[in-house]
């Protein structure tokens, strides 16, 4: 007889006591114990119910977390992956588990991780971690970082616990921060080796100065003073335009669109140039162009003029020509500054715009540069959502060519 049919049966034999007011100990006794006995089994109901509560809670916890849990047991086979696993892997954990660990890890992490393993094994206090790749369903590697823990002399568990991260975007952040910084070292190193020229010609021509200035003739005065000058421009202007890079790449530098004025505002930088263009006997021609408005900080502008003028003068033989050029469309203007001096070869025309590796190359007359102009060029030219490019052959000549958003 079941519980219910009991109680039943007894109620109904408690009810005709009670109308016949026959109710003995025993009797009450018996009705006592299956009221105890009731209790037990809702108690008993009730902590099923919250067991059962407890369960989906976990379930949902371990199905909607981030994070992914392993189970291994004591051969350190996979006997457990939640389904987060296949966020990260791209495989449902079915898939996955029994599978062995070394079709898996990548050869080169495989037998670090093995260690890695037998050593959680053998210190069971312990708390492992384990940075590793693991193959994607895409065939490609995603980067994980695993925590274990040791539970086999637990006896409700018996199993080593693993929680395992999805580090790719870290791991591929700390590179390009690593690439980052040797390029800025590499970058150091450059802008360092091309200040020495400056300084060595102004010390050498200095010194000679120092000592010599009273048995010198004149005209050995005037070359020495000319090569001074020369070296003192150079040195400033790579200060210059490191300093401005500097603050443009540290976002200090202050970026003012408005509208402006194309013919003038090049023709003021054609004016700034003429000396040095005269020096060397090299014409700059000027394809005008009326009502053009830019949207440009005109600082910017002007410095990345400048920049290509005088590297174009640089390059130039002597009694050269420079050509100012403008192509206008809906959006934007494409301006070109070309020469017909050394031209560039094709492998230096990749390295242009590298700035762990600035091309520097002397000019027609040795004079000397670092590359940093070009860089500056670039950096100011994206400011404006623009793009900079080369076009060149050795001995032919180069063209600059770079975008301007229009007003």
């Amino acid at each position: 007889m079941d519980h219910l049919s009991k109680y039943k049966k007894l109620k109904e034999k408690f009810n005709s006591l009670l109308i016949d007011k026959k109710i003995d100990s025993e009797l009450i006794t018996e009705f006592e114990a299956l009221i105890q006995e009731s209790e037990k089994r809702i108690n008993e109901t009730q902590l099923n119910i919250k067991s059962n509560e407890d369960l989906q809670k976990f379930e949902m916890l371990v199905k909607n977390i981030a994070d992914t849990i392993v189970i291994l047991d004591e051969n350190s086979l996979q006997q457990y992956i939640s389904p987060s696993v296949e966020k990260i892997t791209g495989f449902k954990s079915e898939e996955l588990v029994g599978r062995p660990l070394n079709e898996l890890i990548h050869p080169d992490d495989f037998m670090s991780l093995v260690e890695k393993i037998i050593f959680l094994h053998q210190n069971p206090d312990s708390i492992v971690t384990s940075i590793y790749r693991h193959v994607h369903k895409t065939k490609e590697w995603v980067y994980l970082e695993a925590n274990g823990q040791n539970f086999l002399k637990n006896p409700a568990l018996k199993c080593l616990v693993i929680i395992v991260r999805d580090i790719t975007q870290r791991v591929k952040m700390e590179n390009e921060l690593i690439k980052l910084n040797a390029d800025k070292d590499r970058f150091l190193q450059i802008v360092a080796h091309d200040l020495r020229s400056p300084f060595n010609t102004l010390l050498g021509y200095s010194e000679i100065l120092l000592n010599k200035v009273d048995i010198l003739e004149k005209t050995k005065i005037k070359e020495i003073a000319k090569n001074i000058n020369e070296a003192s421009n150079s040195g400033y202007k790579l200060l210059q335009n490191l300093l401005l890079w500097s603050k443009s790449q540290s976002g200090k530098l202050p970026f003012l669109p408005s509208k402006l004025n194309f013919e003038s505002a090049t023709l003021e930088v054609i004016s700034l140039m003429e000396s040095q263009a005269t020096s060397k006997n090299i014409s700059i021609k000027f394809l005008e162009v009326k009502n053009v408005f830019l949207k440009a900080d005109k600082e910017m502008f002007s410095i990345i003029m400048r920049n290509l003028i005088s590297n174009a003068i640089k390059f130039t033989h002597k009694k050269g020509t420079i050509i100012i050029s403008t192509e206008i469309t809906e959006k934007e203007a494409i301006i070109s500054i070309s020469d017909n001096g050394l031209g560039i070869s094709k492998e230096k025309q990749e390295k242009l715009w590298n700035c762990s590796n600035p091309v520097s190359t002397p000019g027609t007359d040795n004079e000397k540069g670092s590359g940093i102009g070009l860089l500056l060029c670039k950096d100011f030219v994206e400011k404006h959502g623009g793009k900079i490019w080369a076009e060149s052959k050795l001995k032919e000549g180069s063209r600059f060519i770079f975008t301007m958003p229009l007003s």
